[in-house]
């Protein structure tokens, strides 16, 4: 997220810009950043372990970055929405309320428990993957109210876009840098995620934001607290 965000930022220096008007050679950073990010994920294991052969062994193998990729985050968010709409699988919309638990203060430790889209799709329609698969917005949208509640979610979302947008040109750097990472979970992260997920993720950030600002404001009272004590 960071990285996207100071993508983000570096783009929105020159104002409203054409993804066709980059130059090729910041294009070349922006798929080598990618595909750095997606190696690494697949690098974990023996990292952990110390085992630089196998690093080696798959670093030197051409196919093991192509199977990275098309083993990506993307991919799987692409395959849950196809399976999913393939299979037509309904919730219903009650789960979605789950989301409103991020606006209830310790909601966990009064026994809040929010039902997961993950827990309702991957046990009927992936029962042979044994971890945990990465969830997507739309399909969970679209299972949960059909065709109203996914054009309803499109116009929400787009409308968060525009607003993050806005807020990406402001002049103010401490709203820059808060936009930046917002639009980046909220532009990318978004789709493969839940609403509890993406509600929480705004939440956590927007907090985050605001107690650094407050801390800030601290720190700068504190240090010219004294100074303005000797004048007077």
């Amino acid at each position: 997220a960071a990285f996207i965000a100071v993508a983000l930022l570096w783009l929105a220096q020159g104002g409203p810009q054409r993804l066709g008007s980059i130059r090729l050679r910041h294009w070349a950073a922006i798929l080598l950043g990618g595909l750095f990010v997606i190696s690494y994920q697949n690098l974990k294991e023996p990292l952990r372990a110390g085992d630089w052969p196998e690093i080696g062994a798959r670093l030197s193998n051409p196919l093991w970055y192509g199977a990275g990729i098309l083993t990506s985050e993307p991919f799987t968010t692409q395959t849950v929405l196809n399976e999913i709409v393939r299979a037509d699988f309904r919730t219903g919309p009650e789960h979605l309320l789950g989301a409103g638990s991020h606006f209830i203060v310790f909601s966990t430790d009064l026994g809040g428990e929010p039902e997961r889209f993950n827990d309702l799709y991957q046990p009927l329609l992936f029962p042979l993957v044994d971890h945990g698969l990465a969830n997507n917005l739309w399909a969970q949208m679209w299972s949960a109210g059909d065709w109203p509640l996914l054009c309803l979610w499109c116009g929400l979302y787009v409308t968060g876009l525009a607003a993050l947008s806005w807020l990406l040109r402001v002049s103010d750097p401490l709203v820059q840098g808060y936009a930046g990472l917002a639009t980046a979970y909220f532009a990318f992260y978004a789709h493969r995620n839940e609403l509890l997920g993406v509600v929480g993720i705004q939440k956590q950030l927007l907090l985050v934001w605001l107690a650094c600002i407050g801390a800030a404001i601290l720190v700068r009272s504190a240090a010219l607290a004294p100074a303005g004590a000797a004048r007077t």
